[in-house]
């Protein structure tokens, strides 16, 4: 089994801290990539496109569970794809 290098692990855990933090801050429908990576304190490059859905569906749904689900699910998943939609065009 291979170990994942610290450098990656340490951006992921600043890529889903960024995300949870800029939740409690603003609108998911506001949240772009830059601003994940500004906030991460990474380059936009590392955040791999092929990533978004996984990043913004898991830690999104992981934010609605630590708030007590503050919104209906389907807002929830219509936010994830608003977001994809966003920064994929």
């Amino acid at each position: 089994m291979s170990r994942v290098d610290r450098r990656i692990a340490e951006s992921q855990v600043a890529i889903k801290n960024a995300v949870i933090d800029l939740l409690s801050e603003k609108s998911f429908d506001y949240i772009t990539i830059q601003d994940i990576a500004d906030r991460a304190d990474v380059n936009r490059g590392t955040i791999c496109y092929s990533s978004i859905f996984w990043f913004s569906s898991r830690w999104s749904m992981e934010w609605w569970f630590m708030n007590g689900k503050p919104l209906p699910a389907r807002v929830m998943g219509e936010q994830t794809g608003a977001l994809l939609d966003r920064n994929l065009e």
